[in-house]
């Protein structure tokens, strides 16, 4: 028989499970994707709340939640912030992608022709798009995807739905630690192919000097598109390299993030 009146007290803490999981689904890539119709996320937040609770219910049931309505609205208001952090921290990888690609698409002149992005509507470079949806690609085939939410998962053992807020000492930090991995882990990506642009445009201006009567814009332009299109070819496999690099400090970063909450 089933215990109506355990599911009846698990029942305030798997809405707040489903508040974390559907914040970070309307932020964290992939999840974010308008593709992905609404229902699909609703469903798979429900049915990951229902894993959460039916895995660590009985753990939460020993931290009591106070049952009024403006503390339950507090936690509410709590686990939305939260989620959405832990999608933000998805996000701000992905982003690296597009922000290489910018300085790329600007080093190669392609800086004018940018692209629609499908998930945000706004204006994205063409190589930055190119990189933000090979990742993807790459986070899917390699099965990064289970380890990403698995990370967010990992979040109720460390941060439960009725467990006080609180900040440690190493927890500033840590987050200043973890912007400065991942800032350089986004100039090693853009690295390669900018100062070969850098050098091409040297080249190219050392040969405007020794023939002036060239159209340089006219000649330039094409030599420095192959030399990208070229050179995009060619550190594929370090992109890969750098790609998997950082899914692994992701998830790191969301395994430890939530640790320093509590």
């Amino acid at each position: 028989m089933l215990d109506w009146e355990g599911i009846v007290a698990l029942l305030p803490y798997a809405v707040l499970i489903f508040f974390r999981l559907g914040a970070f689904m309307l932020v964290a890539p992939p999840f974010n994707l308008p593709s992905i119709p609404h229902a699909v996320k609703i469903a798979l937040a429900l049915s990951l709340s229902a894993i959460v609770v039916s895995v660590l219910g009985g753990d939460f049931v020993n931290q009591p939640l106070v049952m009024n309505t403006p503390s339950y609205l507090g936690r509410v208001i709590i686990e939305v912030l939260f989620g959405l952090s832990l999608g933000w921290v998805v996000y701000v990888f992905f982003s690296l992608f597009q922000t290489a690609g910018g300085i790329i698409d600007f080093q190669m002149g392609f800086a004018i022709a940018n692209v629609i992005d499908p998930q945000t509507g706004a204006q994205s470079p063409l190589v930055g798009q190119f990189k933000y949806m090979l990742a993807l690609f790459l986070l899917f085939i390699t099965g990064g995807y289970r380890l990403m939410l698995q990370g967010v998962l990992n979040s109720f053992v460390f941060f439960p739905p009725a467990h006080p807020l609180k900040l440690d000492d190493v927890w500033v930090p840590r987050l200043v630690d973890w912007f400065v991995r991942v800032f350089t882990i986004g100039l090693e990506v853009a690295a390669p192919y900018a100062i070969v642009l850098f050098l091409l445009d040297l080249s190219l201006g050392l040969l405007s000097r020794a023939v002036p009567q060239m159209n340089m814009f006219v000649v330039g332009l094409p030599v420095k598109i192959l030399g990208a299109m070229f050179m995009l070819a060619l550190f594929l496999p370090f992109f890969i390299f750098l790609t998997t690099r950082l899914f692994d400090l992701l998830f790191e970063t969301l395994s430890r993030y939530p640790a320093g909450l509590g």
